[in-house]
C-alpha cells in the first residue's frame, strides 16, 4: 500500500514535466542569418524552442518593417523563391534542445492598413503570404505559426471602425465575411502543412472577456470579428491542426490557482460559446505566457528585488504553468535576452533547469523589500492616490452613468467588513457565503480600498462579509446592488443565496457593474458576501458599492 502511494505521489509530482516545452517568443527573437552563425551557443539555452523571424532584405535590419511575419497583410505580393537564403540558412542548424521552432505572424499591425474583409484583392495578396511563410515553416522543419491577434496601429477586427470608414453593412454581414476569411485562411495553411500547430498569444479569453463585457453584443467588442474568424478556422482546420490558447493575461501570474482557474475558463466556458464543440474539445488546447522583465522598469541583472519576478518568484510560476499547460508554455521579454547578447542571470537559468527536474516541488519565496513598478497595472500606490492621479475613477465619474439611469437609494458601509483568503477554494464547501456563518476569527477590513492597503499581498481567492441595512418601503421595486470596480471577478450572496456574478477575465478589473438583488432584500440587517478572485497584482473590492432603484 505505501508503494502504491509512493507512486501517486511521484506521479503527481513529475505529470506535469514529462511532456511540456518551454519556448521564447519576445523582443530577443532571431532572424535565420543570426540562427546560422550562432545556434550552438542558443542551444545552451535550458529551453526546448523559440519564434523565428524572417527577414524581407536580408542586407536590412531586424525590424518590423522588415520583418515578414509583420507585413503579411500588407501591399506586397512575396513569393516562396525570395525566401531560399533565409531556408538555407536553417540547413545545417542540427539543434539538440531548441528544436520546436515557430515563424510569428502579426496580420493585425499598422502594414496592414487597409486590409477590409470585403476587399478581394487585398485579401488574395494576404492569403498568398500566408501560403509563403506556412511553406517557409514546413521546409525548415518548424512546427508551427505563432499569431498575435493584438492591434498594432490598426485593428482589423473593430466592427464600429470598418463600418464607418470602409464598408457601412450590418454586424452579421462583417461576422459571415469575417468566418469566411478564417477558413479561407486555414484551408491555405493546412493545404501545406496539415499537422501544423498554431499558437495564438491570446485568442477564446479574449473573446469571453467581449462577451461578458459588452452582454454578448460583439459588435461594440474591440475584438468582435475575431470570434467568428476563429470560428472559421476551427470549422475548416484538418483535424491535426492544433490551436495553441496562449493566454497572454497570465504574464504577471505568480500563484497556481491563477493558472489553474485560467485554464478552466478557456476551456470550459470557450466550448460552450463555439458551434463546433468536438473540433474544440479536440483540437484546442491550454498554454501560457510568462513576461520575464515583466512590470515596466526594465531588466536588473544584479539586484532581483527590483524584478518583477524575483528567481524564485520566476521558478514557481514556470513551474504552475507548466503543471497546467498541455504542452508549451511561452516566455516573453524586452530587456531579458537569452540569445543576442544574453544577460540572464545563472539563478534565472536555474529557474529553468530546476522545473525540468521530475521531482520538481514549489521553492519558498520571501522579498526583503515591495517590487514597485513603473507600470499603472502595478502600481504602488494606494488606492486613494492612485484614484486622485487617474480621474477617471473618481467616485462621480464611476457612478455617473448609474445616477443617470437609476434612482440612487444608498452606499454600502465602508468599514466593519471582515475579510479572509481562500487559496484553495473551499469557501463554498466551507459555507462561508451562509447567513449565519461565524466569521468572528476573520481580519477587519474595508472596502473601496485594494485589500494590498491592509497589507494583505497576496492573489488568489478570497472572501468579503459585511451588513447593510435596509427600510421596508423599497423592498417591492426592482433593487440593484452597483460595485464601482472588484479587481477582478467576484460572486455576490445576500442573505445566503446567490445573487449574480462579475467575471470578464483580468480585463474586468477596473470596470462597473449592476448586480440585481430585487426579492432577495429584507427590511433591517442584510447579509452581503462577496467571493473575489484576483489572478495578479493589486485585488479586492477597490471602489465603493451602491445601492439603486428604477426611477
Amino acid at each position: 500500500m505505501k508503494k502504491i502511494f509512493l507512486i501517486l505521489v511521484l506521479f503527481c509530482l513529475i505529470s506535469f514535466s514529462s511532456d511540456k516545452k518551454i519556448i521564447y517568443s519576445g523582443w530577443d527573437s532571431p532572424t535565420t542569418d543570426f540562427v546560422k552563425e550562432n545556434w550552438k551557443n542558443m542551444d545552451k539555452v535550458p529551453i526546448d524552442g523559440f519564434s523565428l523571424r524572417i527577414k524581407i532584405d536580408r542586407k536590412g535590419p531586424p525590424q518590423t518593417g522588415n520583418d515578414l511575419g509583420w507585413n503579411l497583410g500588407g501591399t506586397r505580393k512575396f513569393k516562396f523563391e525570395d525566401f531560399k537564403e533565409a531556408i538555407e540558412d536553417m540547413k545545417d542548424v542540427k539543434f539538440k534542445s531548441l528544436k520546436d521552432i515557430f515563424l510569428t505572424v502579426q496580420p493585425n499591425c499598422g502594414f496592414s492598413s487597409g486590409l477590409t474583409w470585403f476587399d478581394e484583392p487585398r485579401w488574395d495578396i494576404f492569403l498568398n503570404n500566408i501560403e509563403v511563410i506556412t511553406r517557409i515553416a514546413k521546409e525548415i522543419k518548424a512546427v508551427g505559426l505563432i499569431i498575435d491577434w493584438e492591434a498594432y496601429n490598426y485593428n482589423l477586427f473593430f466592427y464600429p471602425y470598418h463600418k464607418e470608414k470602409f464598408f457601412d453593412a450590418p454586424f452579421e454581414d462583417y461576422e459571415k465575411k469575417a468566418f469566411e476569411r478564417g477558413s479561407e485562411m486555414i484551408k491555405r495553411i493546412n493545404k501545406i502543412f496539415p499537422d501544423i500547430k498554431i499558437y495564438f498569444y491570446y485568442s477564446w479569453e479574449a473573446i469571453l472577456d467581449s462577451l461578458e463585457k459588452y452582454n454578448n453584443d460583439l459588435s461594440r467588442a474591440g475584438y468582435g470579428l475575431l470570434f467568428p474568424f476563429l470560428e472559421g478556422m476551427l470549422s475548416s482546420s484538418d483535424k491535426r491542426t492544433v490551436f495553441i490558447n496562449g493566454y497572454e493575461p497570465s504574464y504577471g501570474y505568480k500563484n497556481e490557482m491563477s493558472f489553474k482557474e485560467a485554464k478552466r475558463r478557456v476551456l470550459e466556458e470557450g466550448i460552450k460559446i463555439t458551434k463546433y464543440p468536438e473540433k474544440f474539445k479536440k483540437q484546442v488546447k491550454m498554454g501560457y505566457g510568462l513576461w520575464l522583465d515583466y512590470g515596466g522598469k526594465g531588466w536588473d541583472i544584479n539586484d532581483f528585488e527590483n524584478n518583477y519576478f524575483t528567481p524564485e518568484e520566476f521558478e514557481n510560476a514556470l513551474g504552475y504553468a507548466l503543471k497546467y499547460t498541455d504542452e508549451y508554455v511561452w516566455i516573453y521579454s524586452h530587456h531579458a535576452r537569452f540569445f543576442n547578447n544574453p544577460n540572464i542571470p545563472e539563478k534565472y537559468i536555474n529557474a529553468f533547469k530546476n522545473v525540468k527536474n521530475k521531482n520538481w516541488v514549489p521553492v519558498k519565496t520571501e522579498r526583503k523589500k515591495e517590487y514597485k513598478s513603473e507600470k499603472t497595472t502595478i502600481t504602488p500606490l494606494k488606492t486613494a492616490e492612485y484614484i486622485e492621479r487617474n480621474p477617471r475613477y473618481k467616485e462621480e465619474n464611476v457612478f455617473k452613468d448609474f445616477y443617470e439611469k437609476y434612482k440612487f437609494v444608498m452606499d454600502l458601509p465602508l468599514s466593519g467588513w471582515k475579510f479572509k483568503e481562500d487559496p484553495e477554494n473551499k469557501g463554498e464547501k466551507e459555507g462561508y457565503y451562509r447567513e449565519d456563518f461565524d466569521d468572528k476569527d476573520w481580519k477587519d477590513i474595508k472596502i473601496a480600498q485594494w485589500w494590498e492597503d491592509f497589507g494583505i499581498n497576496y492573489d488568489g481567492y478570497a472572501w468579503y462579509r459585511g451588513e447593510f441595512e435596509v427600510s421596508k418601503d423599497i423592498l417591492n421595486r426592482k433593487l440593484y446592488l452597483v460595485f464601482g470596480a472588484v479587481d477582478e471577478s467576484c460572486s455576490v450572496y445576500i442573505n445566503g443565496r446567490f445573487a449574480g456574478k462579475h467575471d470578464v477575465g483580468e480585463s474586468g478589473w477596473d470596470m462597473p457593474f449592476k448586480i440585481d438583488v430585487s426579492g432577495k432584500l429584507k427590511e433591517g440587517k442584510n447579509k452581503i458576501v462577496v467571493k473575489v478572485y484576483d489572478s495578479v497584482n493589486y485585488g479586492g473590492i477597490w471602489q465603493k458599492i451602491k445601492l439603486f432603484t428604477e426611477k
